[in-house]
């Protein structure tokens, strides 16, 4: 009797932290799913796919009245080194990317500044968009010195009220041949899309930025009509 009722003890004893494993099993099981013991990690700069595009919407429902576009000509900042794409360069690969991926009217506005309300009221489209040549520079050899890097802001302002409604500024430093190099057969750079795009020269990363701004825009667009 003694040993039976031993033995039930233990059997217990076993059932109840066999019950207790399974429930800290099933609750970590769900803290993975759910996402919640996920690290954060902050995107590396060193890939296109990596890109910081940082996006501001004051007025969500104000891209709904956006039915015309100006695209301003771009300006260089002060201080800025000289850029290897000039602003009337930028501003016909703005307007021609604008009018492949928008399905609005694009048209071309010869100013560069848009404070001065006399030239902001000379057009008759519903915004202007004006964009800032932050940084676009190229290195003289990727095997030192430095990379290329590639920066500029975008926004978008209604041109009778001077009503910001978007705005996007977009940063991407092109790594050294040594980093591509290095990055070649690692998860940040495998897969030939991947290795190819890191080789691009500066004029085709500002294409790709300002693709990747106007996706931005075009899509915070679209889903104020189906609201």
């Amino acid at each position: 009797g003694t040993v039976a009722g031993v033995g039930c003890a233990l059997k217990g004893s076993f059932s109840m932290k066999y019950t207790q494993y399974a429930g800290y099993f099933w609750i970590l099981v769900s803290l993975i799913s759910t996402g919640c013991l996920h690290t954060n990690h902050p995107p590396k700069m060193d890939s296109l796919e990596d890109s910081r595009l940082a996006v501001t919407v004051p007025e969500p429902e104000k891209l709904r009245e956006v039915n015309s576009i100006a695209v301003a000509l771009p300006r260089v900042n002060e201080g800025a080194k000289s850029p290897v794409i000039s602003p009337s360069d930028a501003q016909n690969t703005i307007v021609g990317t604008m009018r492949e991926m928008l399905s609005i009217k694009i048209s071309e506005y010869p100013h560069s500044s848009v404070e001065d309300p006399r030239n902001r009221l000379s057009t008759t489209s519903d915004c202007i968009l004006s964009t800032d040549l932050i940084r676009i520079e190229k290195s003289s050899s990727q095997l030192g010195g430095d990379p290329a890097i590639v920066s500029f802001r975008m926004t978008a302002t209604m041109v009778k009220t001077n009503q910001l409604v978007w705005s996007g500024q977009f940063y991407y430093r092109q790594p050294t041949m040594s980093e591509n190099v290095l990055s070649l057969g690692t998860s940040g750079g495998s897969g030939a899309g991947k290795s190819l795009m890191r080789f691009k020269g500066a004029q085709e990363v500002f294409l790709e930025g300002v693709r990747l701004a106007i996706a931005d825009f075009s899509a915070r667009r679209e889903k104020q009509f189906f609201k």
